[in-house]
């Protein structure tokens, strides 16, 4: 056990452990703060490349930032500390900090709230009392979330933790209003219909005040806390891992790192993931199931890819970061995100110029020259990348062909965007390199690359839960993401269970209608519990579940995955067949290497799947998703063997 006698140990050094470090040591207390990267400070750091006798200088997270005016939030925390004149700040054009670029319009987002309200009004002139419903909103919950000392918060009490879109519907704003409304989210990444409205009305807030620049880089912001950190007597120690937290009795107690030292502090402060911290460094029989569970299952926010270029010529232009978005999708872009792809087409990107926001600092690159960054949001998942898992957990990436080539297509594509703004530049470019989700979980370890941690959500029923246990004795793990389709999967397989007792029969008929239980063409509802009702009249193949029936009567039968047996010729599916839509669905969103295969033995009764066993050369994504594919299946009347196993080999 260490012999100094420390009052409180800070696990990271980001923005967040620095700053609490700072203030336990401006109150007394005597801080160590353990980081295990090489260099403090977190997404506040800096990166150097050398090119001959010519070096460039990147920053790592801090684009801008708000709140600096005389009595705001981090001019208080600065000044309190005693830094605030050894911090200088340049700030972004006032008239428009941001500038948007959509494909029919450019909207310029100016530092005030009544100068927004004015240019939303001048855009969209037909909408201006829904705008008025949207912004008296999002400023009312901004404005009383800092009532944190009592007082009427009506406005907040309403609708903080309401999901955006539910605002968005009731000021009836069109797809081009919320899409300009809706592009704050690109700094904490959320899609309208899962953040909550308190997110996204103090992110508007932080910067309605103006939008500011460290000179120097974020760097200054981590060298000044840490100036504050070692003159009250603490330390910063880099490469120092923790292993675990220690706890006692119910109390954090000290912690204890990878070389097995121990060292002990009556007050631990975790400022790593925070997922990582509950699952990996606080042993489970410290912490209450539920704090556990919940981290296990928090959504992580999407990831960023962020391309770092110089060019050899000065790109002139406002003190403004730029927002190329090509469409007014917003909710869609993130499923599309989520299920694991790319949108198709000119990808969205944020671009921010560091050269224009520190013009005076030599680091950044030559003179004549120009620094900049080009970001968007990574699709989910590991798969994406060519790979099975991240560098947290041991998993190998910056050699992976599949990778390289992977990043070497979105750097180029950002590259287009980005051209889209700023005029071609590609033949100039004497620097380029492009950091990925993989990247920033080699470097920051946080959970799934995110950029932003687990997602502020709204109030509202999770769009995905994790659930987990055994089936038949084995363990399994399955995400389960909302969806319409899963909707009516649902319902379908609801009504055509005995489930409905309870329900009357306006609840019958809701759950019947929505999980196409009732034919369209007569309404009429099945009056036998579990039977699917007629469907003369409608045309082809009827569409249930996620499966389908065969003929034109629809009866019984019909599963999530599978084929309904249909009033028709009763076909004899096999189990291949029975599969085949699910393993397609699989392919396309995991893109499994050429060659790829798997050997199924599925065990079966005459009525379900009771066992599946999967080996073969497939990444561990694939393999589950096939797998779950297996398990779905619902299995077709001539499955009449009372217990089976079936060989299968996919492709």
């Amino acid at each position: 056990m260490e012999s100094n006698e420390w009052d409180a140990v800070v696990v990271g050094s980001g923005p967040g452990g620095l700053t609490t470090a700072a203030c336990l040591g401006a109150a007394g207390k005597k801080v160590l703060v353990l980081e295990r990267h090489d260099v403090a400070g977190g997404n506040t750091q800096v990166f150097r490349r050398h090119h001959g006798d010519d070096w460039y200088e990147f920053d790592v997270g801090v684009h801008y930032v708000g709140e600096l005016g005389p009595g705001q939030l981090l001019n208080n925390v600065f000044t309190s500390l005693g830094v605030g004149d050894r911090l200088t700040f340049s700030q972004l054009d006032p008239d428009g900090f941001d500038t948007l670029r959509f494909p029919d319009f450019e909207f310029r987002v100016p530092a005030s709230w009544d100068e927004y309200r004015d240019r939303l009004f001048g855009q969209f002139p037909n909408e201006r009392a829904g705008i008025d419903t949207a912004i008296d909103v999002l400023r009312g919950v901004a404005t009383e979330s800092r009532m944190i000392f009592g007082g009427d918060r009506p406005i907040f009490d309403e609708w903080a933790f309401c999901p955006l879109s539910d605002l968005f519907e009731r000021a009836e704003l069109s797809q081009q209003c919320q899409a300009v409304l809706d592009h704050w989210s690109m700094l904490y990444a959320g899609a309208p219909r899962e953040s909550a409205i308190f997110m996204h009305a103090r992110l508007i807030d932080h910067y309605m005040g103006g939008a500011f620049y460290p000179r120097g880089g974020g760097q200054m912001l981590a060298a000044r806390l840490i100036q504050v950190i070692e003159a009250c007597g603490g330390e910063v120690r880099t490469l120092t891992p923790v292993r675990r937290i220690l706890v006692e009795n119910g109390r954090a107690t000290g912690v204890e790192l990878d070389d097995g030292d121990q060292i002990a502090a009556p007050l631990v402060v975790g400022n790593a993931d925070y997922r990582r911290i509950v699952t990996d460094l606080v042993e489970a029989e410290h912490l209450s199931p539920g704090t556990r569970s919940w981290a296990e299952q928090a959504e992580m926010t999407l990831g960023l890819v962020c391309v770092y270029v110089v060019v050899s010529k000065e790109i002139e232009g406002p003190n403004t970061n730029y927002f190329l978005l090509p469409d007014y999708r917003t909710d869609e872009l993130h499923e599309e995100l989520e299920a694991g792809s790319l949108p198709d087409g000119t990808l969205g990107a944020y671009i921010a110029m560091a050269s224009r926001k520190d013009p005076g600092n030599p680091e950044l690159c030559p003179p004549g020259h120009t620094n900049f960054q080009i970001m968007t949001y990574a699709p989910r998942g590991y798969e994406f990348w060519g790979v099975e898992e991240g560098p947290a957990d041991g998993g190998r990436y910056r050699r992976e062909e599949a990778y390289r080539n992977r990043k070497r297509e979105v750097t180029e594509r950002l590259i287009d965007s980005a051209e889209q703004i700023l005029g071609p530049f590609r033949d100039e470019i004497v620097h380029v390199e492009t950091a990925t989700t993989l990247s920033h979980e080699r470097y920051i370890h946080s959970s799934e690359g995110t950029s932003y941690g687990f997602m502020i959500q709204s109030e509202r029923a999770p769009s995905r839960v994790v659930l987990h246990g055994k089936i038949w004795g084995r363990d399994f793990r399955r995400v389960v993401r909302s969806s319409r389709d899963f909707g009516d999967a649902t319902a379908a397989f609801v009504f055509s269970e005995d489930e409905h007792h309870d329900l009357s029969p306006e609840q019958m008929m809701a759950i019947a209608m929505r999980g196409r239980a009732v034919s369209p063409v007569t309404s009429y509802l099945a009056v036998e519990p579990g039977v699917r009702p007629s469907t003369i009249g409608i045309v082809g193949r009827g569409r249930g579940g996620g499966g389908s029936g065969e003929g034109t009567i629809g009866l019984g039968n019909v599963g999530l995955i599978g084929k309904g047996g249909g009033g028709g010729s009763r076909k004899r599916w096999t189990l291949a067949e029975l599969m085949a839509p699910g393993v397609e669905a699989c392919v396309a969103a995991h893109h499994p290497a050429e060659g790829w295969g798997l050997e199924l033995a599925v065990e079966t009764t005459s009525q379900e799947i009771v066992d599946v066993q999967a080996t073969g050369r497939a990444s561990r994504a694939m393999t589950e998703c096939v797998v779950e594919v297996a398990w779905a299946v619902e299995l077709t009347w001539n499955f009449d063997a009372e217990r089976l196993t079936r060989a299968l080999s996919l492709p």
